[in-house]
């Protein structure tokens, strides 16, 4: 088998050799070199073309999404500038009613916090306890609970005025 092998490589070989003479001639291989040389700049200007291509491609992307942000920079900023001012707004009313109970609490209303000692009582001031008082520290403590509450609905102020920019954002 390998002997089968090597008489067809014997019998080509020879054949082979004229047409190697040919290449040898200096036209034709100034031609050959001539076609490789054109095939490769026609290569290099359609990759070229090609290139600017796509960077113009990739440049008006880019433009147009540069667009789309500074827009949505623009609404961004807009939206939170109405929601802070909506929080500013429902902050001040809520410190507003905050301050106007804890006065009202504090002062001391026609009856008071405690109530008036029986007709027969033989101190009516005192009770078991200084009724002036007892009766200015549930007015502190009072005011002071509608201090807390207050500071609550700011706390809940602040969350909605936080839940309606992020609600916005996702719009």
């Amino acid at each position: 088998m390998r002997r089968a092998s090597m008489n067809w490589l014997t019998r080509f070989l020879p054949s082979l050799v004229p047409g190697l003479g040919a290449l040898v001639n200096p036209w034709v291989l100034l031609a050959l070199l001539g076609a490789l040389v054109g095939s490769f700049l026609y290569g290099l200007h359609i990759g070229n073309s090609r290139l600017e291509s796509y960077q113009l491609a990739v440049r008006a992307v880019g433009q147009a999404q540069e667009e789309r942000t500074a827009a949505n920079i623009k609404t961004d900023k807009a939206n939170k500038e109405a929601t802070d001012r909506a929080h500013k707004t429902k902050l001040a009313a809520a410190n507003r009613f905050a301050n106007a109970l804890a006065d009202q609490l504090r002062k001391a209303p026609s009856g008071g916090f405690v109530p008036a000692a029986p007709a027969g009582a033989p101190s009516p001031d005192r009770a078991c306890f200084d009724r002036s008082q007892l009766d200015g520290a549930l007015r502190n403590f009072a005011a002071d609970t509608a201090g807390l509450i207050a500071e609550g609905d700011r706390a809940i102020i602040g969350l909605d005025a936080s839940k309606n920019w992020i609600t916005n954002q996702r719009k």
